[in-house]
């Protein structure tokens, strides 16, 4: 995902978080990198991680739930530093 300086940030940041934990991140079309201008790049961070904050984590089968646990231990392990 590619964020310019002159970007809506807070559309940005719902992408981008949907993006990168929707299905646990296991999917192909998940956004695994953030390329942001130097200049908004604290600020989307911010924002994003609000975002992030605010997925309701929970059984995958439940309507509520934005993510459930991640399927694999490699990918567990692999999303442990995010």
């Amino acid at each position: 995902m590619i964020i310019l300086d002159d970007a809506d940030l807070e559309k940005a940041a719902i992408v981008g978080a949907f993006g990168s934990f929707a299905h646990q991140g296991q999917i192909c079309m998940t956004t695994g990198r953030h390329l942001v201008d130097a200049r908004v790049a604290d600020e989307y961070a911010a924002i994003l991680v609000e975002h992030a904050n605010h997925l309701p984590v929970g059984d995958p089968r439940a309507d509520r739930s934005h993510s459930g646990r991640s399927s694999t231990p490699s990918n567990a392990t692999a999303c442990t530093p995010w």
